[in-house]
């Protein structure tokens, strides 16, 4: 294994979080990690759950 695939296999959990926040719906959810300091997705899920928005809610 390469020095290149290493990186690219690193880069990849970092490609992952913009997928991550395309499939949010939610536009409160989305609202909150603007304004958070989440940049990957178990940051971002801790975040959503400090804030209590895990529950589900109608739009």
């Amino acid at each position: 294994m390469g020095g290149g695939e290493l990186c690219d296999s690193l880069d990849y959990l970092r490609m992952r979080y913009p997928l991550f926040r395309r499939g949010l719906r939610n536009k409160r959810c989305l609202a909150t990690l603007d304004s958070s300091p989440a940049c990957d997705i178990p940051a971002a899920t801790e975040w959503l759950m400090y804030k209590d928005m895990h529950r589900p809610t109608e739009e």
